[in-house]
């Protein structure tokens, strides 16, 4: 999942499952106003989060395992 450059209005992702990925499993790019809550991240090489660059970003209650 990629949020590059969204800055007009606010995003999220939830509840979601992103699996088996030979990328990263999110990355946030000179965002803002980003939630990303309630979701499973499982076997993605090298990383499962990334941000940079980003403001007002919001990472509650996921699991990640497995990077």
């Amino acid at each position: 999942m990629r949020f590059e450059n969204a800055v007009t209005k606010s995003s999220s992702l939830t509840n979601s499952a992103l699996h088996n990925g030979y990328s990263w499993g999110i990355t946030i790019t000179a965002s803002k106003n980003i939630l990303i809550k309630d979701n499973v991240l499982y076997n993605f090489r090298p990383i499962g989060i990334n941000i940079g660059g980003s403001s007002n970003i919001t990472i509650d209650g996921n699991a990640v395992g497995l990077i």
